[in-house]
């Protein structure tokens, strides 16, 4: 027969793909996901060492990590990763996710070792900034039973979730924050704003109704300003992204026109960074010195609220982390 219609030929990897088209789902999607080469016959007789390592191979552990968190299956999901992180441990998506699925096992101390490999990563730094402290929070909780029952606490956790880009664990844990306290006024804005970033607008919509039933106009007040709010800091996002691209184009002058417009309202070190990074390109060096002064100035306010001395000359004429000291570096 041309196909093979055998489901206990697994083995025979190295058959091209569409042999297996007639097998059952399951091992259309294991032929799918191996890393394999189609007409290598020799490769029935790899050892999984010799797997691993080929290119890219780190990308098969991370995606079957990735399905397992998925499956909240946290165990199988730190074990992918672990075999990811052994083969590419340079790569800022996997120290994230092994961090998630330590978490997940209750591994705060191992979590947030995995996360301090982010420290420094401009563009992981508001995720990094929330996985730590997500991190060491439910570290407290697991600490002190009393503060399990916290609404606050996972009101908070939720928030940083979805900073990180999980919105499934923000909505889990502002569910546990709900159970805890159903009239906790800002569980309903929170999850109006999950709901409607996931396009579950009809879903937002009743919780809008519900929290008015209980809190009146003043609740969709509260929750639209809030939706506002968030909308804005992805745009800044989706916009600092894009900054980072034209930065690396050489186009400094719409790096610095897009991120302007934020400078005003928005309190984010890694705009100010950026801006600093296009002006000094540019040869403005008194805006530079400005907005990395900003930038600090914003990091010192996170760190710790009113205890940080103000930001020093040397602070502010030092390049930003991943910037080089050779002003001509970013003109080549």
């Amino acid at each position: 027969s041309p196909l093979n219609t055998d489901d206990h030929l697994r083995l025979e990897y190295n058959a091209p793909k569409h042999m297996y088209e007639n097998t059952t789902k399951g091992i259309q999607q294991w032929v799918q996901s191996i890393p394999r080469r189609d007409f290598q016959p020799d490769m029935i007789h790899w050892t999984p060492e010799k797997m691993r390592a080929l290119p890219g191979a780190w990308k098969y552990f991370y995606n079957k990590g990735q399905e397992a968190m998925e499956g909240v299956r946290y165990a199988d999901a730190l074990r992918f990763f672990k075999d990811a992180a052994a083969l590419n441990d340079g790569v800022p998506e996997v120290m994230f996710r092994l961090g998630n699925a330590q978490e997940g096992l209750k591994q705060y101390d191992e979590a947030i070792a995995s996360y301090e490999k982010l420290a420094g990563l401009k563009e992981w730094e508001i995720r990094y900034g929330c996985a730590i402290r997500r991190a060491k929070i439910r570290k407290k909780l697991a600490e002190n039973p009393i503060l399990e029952r916290d609404v606050q606490a996972h009101n908070l956790i939720a928030s940083l979730s979805y900073y990180m880009g999980d919105r499934d664990e923000a909505l889990r844990s502002i569910d546990i924050a709900i159970h805890l306290d159903p009239y906790y006024l800002k569980n309903y804005e929170d999850m109006v704003v999950y709901y409607t970033a996931g396009g579950k607008e009809e879903t937002a919509r009743r919780l809008l109704e519900k929290a008015e039933r209980l809190y009146g106009d003043k609740a969709l007040e509260r929750a639209r300003s809030k939706m506002q709010i968030m909308d804005r800091h992805l745009a800044l996002y989706e916009t600092i992204k894009t900054a980072k691209v034209y930065i690396a184009q050489g186009r400094f002058e719409d790096a610095r026109k897009i991120l302007l417009p934020f400078a005003d309202e928005m309190e984010e070190p890694v705009l100010f960074d950026l801006l600093a990074d296009s002006e000094s390109a540019m040869g403005d060096k008194e805006a530079a010195r400005e907005h990395r002064l900003v930038a600090v100035a914003h990091r010192h306010s996170d760190r710790v609220e009113g205890s940080m001395p103000p930001p020093s000359d040397a602070e502010a004429e030092a390049p930003a982390a991943g910037e080089s000291a050779n002003p001509e570096a970013g003109k080549s």
